[in-house]
């Protein structure tokens, strides 16, 4: 019986989904070589799939293939995608790059990049990222302002905490 495109991203999307991350990157293996090409839905499920193992080698020679298909033109959730497996694997500068070369930047997006600077101790650079995104007029969520806060109370800036406090009560 054959699988088709469809089929497989259903079961990978399933796996990434479930946090099963190694039965995806199983499938998307297992996928190629049936002879089935990727496309931007496998992909992305498979950046996913990456960070939840953190398997960077993985997720850079998936980068690799969508830089040589040309797919981040036009595809935020791509983008977005290798931003969250960059970050998620630790490779913060690589996270950031990745970002900063995005066409568009939503808060999903952001929210993922301060994130990954909280997570790994950057809690400047996750402030910096916030103060960014607030100026390009995107508005944080309730985790983005989690992440935020969580950076002001680990670098003690209570002036920077307080405004975000206000904030918060005020939107």
């Amino acid at each position: 019986q054959m699988k088709t495109l469809v089929s497989w991203n259903a079961l990978i999307t399933g796996y990434v989904q479930n946090g099963s991350g190694r039965e995806a990157l199983e499938c998307f293996r297992q996928m190629q070589d049936e002879g089935i090409s990727p496309d931007v839905v496998t992909f992305t499920c498979i950046l996913g799939a990456s960070g939840i193992v953190g398997s960077l080698e993985v997720g850079e020679d998936v980068h690799a293939k969508i830089q040589k298909q040309g797919l981040l033109q036009n595809d935020m959730v791509l983008g977005t995608a290798l931003v969250d497996m960059y970050a998620k694997c630790g490779k913060l500068e690589k996270a950031q790059e990745v970002f900063d070369d995005l066409q568009t930047r939503d808060v999903v997006s952001w929210t993922l990049i301060i994130t990954g600077h909280t997570q790994y101790g950057a809690y400047k650079q996750a402030l910096r990222c916030f103060e960014q995104m607030q100026f390009e007029g995107v508005h944080p969520n309730q985790i983005t302002l989690v992440y935020a806060l969580k950076s002001c109370g680990c670098i003690r800036d209570i002036f920077k905490g307080q405004q975000l406090h206000i904030y918060v009560e005020t939107h």
